[in-house]
């Protein structure tokens, strides 16, 4: 069945979605960090984005009419805030092109098959409609076409990548497609590493992260140093990069916590909760409220996703600001903290003899180098799972870490819930010295 979208009457407006948001709320954190380096503090440069009070559907309004109150600076800023605010804006006329479909007004009988975006209505408060995730999709295997997804080809579109659903490498794209705006904040400009399945999940997969001769445009290169010399890691700036990628045999994507700009200076933890397969699913969702009440202790906010698999990820939104290793560090003490505390719970040991009916807190996802699955990222796995962000106040009532998928990923949402994660670039935290003892 097609998923339910609101007709919008002449004239109404459109508001941006979540991707527009992180956009901008990164420039201003971007912005916020340079003054404060500059030591201009909070008024650095007369930038006329309010840090803590961004409207987004005011930044978009302006980009898409050509003028830049809200996305240029005076002539106080520097060079550095100039390129944040010009970089920012670019990004944002990308994500409109990249999102047509979806933030076109919708006309009366047009029923596309994004839905991320739905229109105000007239008539005030009453009558408004906030910018949703999207809870239903076409269910079935997608007949092809031509075979091509925004614009990118996608070649044997029939070929079936999840025996087990009949999910197709189309209908693969269609869904990477359906959740790119507010994914993609997750995935650009920072190195990847992607497990591609050629044949499909169930058959031969493995593991890619450096470039090789395999990937092109719009894949991009991303130099990254390591240990003995530097190489080309994967990497993606638009829509049609996330579309290559399937394209070329891939159902997940792992990013690093950094983005290219700053590889040193991580910008969100994770906390895998990996539990031994005697563990019951109601002891993990345990598990992730302890490690949130710990990170709440020492001033940090923190998000929730499934796995996809059998555990949960709580995830850290930060400013850059703290090195890899002393992110590490951070991580790997609140997870022998909370060892210490219940031994017979947790361990942060990945052993898997010690593991035996505990739940392994992973903070090695926290050094560099080392990935994370990516928010809305497909799992290789039966059932074709997503994993999913969902709300703090909705683990109560899930089941289980793959209980979202590509057929329904977002089925305990109603239409009226916001992307969970919403906001998630713009808290302006930093894992501060404090933080770090405080764990010890």
């Amino acid at each position: 069945a097609e998923e339910d979208v609101v007709p919008a009457a002449a004239g109404d407006e459109v508001r941006p979605g979540v991707a527009e948001e992180h956009v901008v709320a990164g420039a201003a954190g971007d912005v916020f960090e340079a003054g404060r380096q500059a030591g201009h503090g909070r008024g650095f440069a007369g930038l006329e984005i309010d840090i803590h009070r961004v409207d987004p559907i005011a930044v978009v309004q302006h980009v898409r009419t050509g003028t830049s109150d809200h996305v240029a600076c005076h002539t106080a800023c520097g060079r550095e805030v100039e390129s944040i605010i010009g970089s920012a804006a670019d990004e944002m006329v990308r994500v409109q092109d990249a999102r047509a479909v979806e933030s076109h007004i919708v006309g009366a009988g047009d029923r596309p098959r994004g839905g991320g975006v739905r229109p105000l209505g007239r008539g005030g408060a009453a009558g408004t409609r906030s910018a949703s995730f999207p809870t239903k999709r076409m269910a079935g295997p997608a007949k092809g076409g031509d075979g091509s997804v925004a614009g990118v080809r996608i070649s044997s579109p029939d070929r079936v990548v999840f025996a087990d659903q009949n999910i197709t490498k189309l209908e693969l794209a269609e869904y990477y497609d359906w959740v790119a705006a507010v994914m993609l904040p997750y995935l650009l400009q920072r190195p990847l590493s992607v497990v591609r399945c050629p044949s499909g999940q169930g058959k031969a997969c493995f593991f890619q992260k450096h470039l090789g001769d395999t990937f092109t445009a719009p894949i991009v290169p991303l130099r990254v140093k390591e240990k003995n010399a530097s190489e080309d890691y994967l990497s993606i700036d638009a829509r049609e990069g996330l579309l290559t990628l399937v394209q070329f045999g891939v159902i997940e994507i792992h990013p690093w916590g950094s983005r290219g700009d700053r590889l040193e200076q991580p910008d969100m933890l994770t906390f895998d909760l990996d539990p031994d397969a005697s563990v019951p699913f109601d002891s993990v969702k345990e598990a992730a409220v302890r490690v949130r009440e710990v990170l709440k202790d020492v001033g940090l906010e923190s998000f929730l996703k499934t796995s996809g698999g059998k555990g949960l990820h709580v995830v850290v939104p930060l400013t850059r600001h703290a090195e890899w290793d002393e992110a590490k560090e951070f991580a790997g003490n609140v997870s022998r903290m909370m060892e210490r505390a219940e031994p017979t719970r947790y361990i942060a040991s990945m052993s898997k003899h010690k593991r035996r009916g505990k739940i392994f807190i992973d903070y090695l996802r926290n050094g560099r180098g080392a990935t994370s699955v990516a928010p809305y990222s497909v799992r290789a796995r039966t059932g074709a799972p997503v994993s999913m962000p969902i709300a703090w106040k909705d683990l109560d009532t899930l089941e289980s870490a793959a209980e979202f998928t590509v057929r329904e990923p977002g089925r305990s949402f109603t239409d009226k819930r916001a992307d969970p994660w919403r906001g998630f670039f713009g808290i302006r935290q930093r894992l501060t010295s404090a933080m770090r003892k405080s764990v010890v």
